[in-house]
């Protein structure tokens, strides 16, 4: 079963990281901006999901999104006796469970950090900074 949630982007962002979440019935996750252009930004996308691979990712550099663009997310799940990671045998219908946190309820997340968009922002590196320094080339 496919899930899809869209974000509407209001103003110019820098894009610094970000965190796809499901848990035990997750099976894929894909995620991208679609600019006012009809452009589209890769942001993540994990064909075969790992419920113990989960994080934030960070970026190399800052991505810029801008203004007007649609932040999509579609996640894919498997609720059968064909998942070895189902918690249910049989497979339960999943409902919402009012904010439960335990691992086996559900979710379908994308956490986004993010500044406002700054010209030059996608000219600062993320990765391998140390202390003290401040990652503009």
């Amino acid at each position: 079963m496919k899930f899809v949630t869209k974000a509407l982007i209001y103003h110019d962002i820098s894009l610094v990281t970000i965190n796809p979440h499901m848990h035990l019935l997750g099976k894929s996750f894909l995620a991208y901006a679609i600019t006012p252009q009809s452009d589209t930004i890769r942001l993540v996308r994990i064909p075969k999901w790992d419920f113990r691979w989960q994080y934030f990712y960070t970026y190399p550099t800052m991505l810029k999104i801008p203004a007007g663009s649609t932040i999509v997310a579609e996640g894919v799940f498997d609720n059968t006796r064909n998942n070895p990671n189902n918690p249910f045998s049989p497979p339960r219908e999943i409902t919402g469970l009012g904010g439960s946190m335990r691992t086996t309820d559900e979710m379908f997340q994308l956490i986004l950090t993010f500044l406002p968009y700054f010209p030059g922002d996608e000219h600062i590196r993320l990765d391998n900074i140390l202390p003290g320094q401040t990652g503009l080339e």
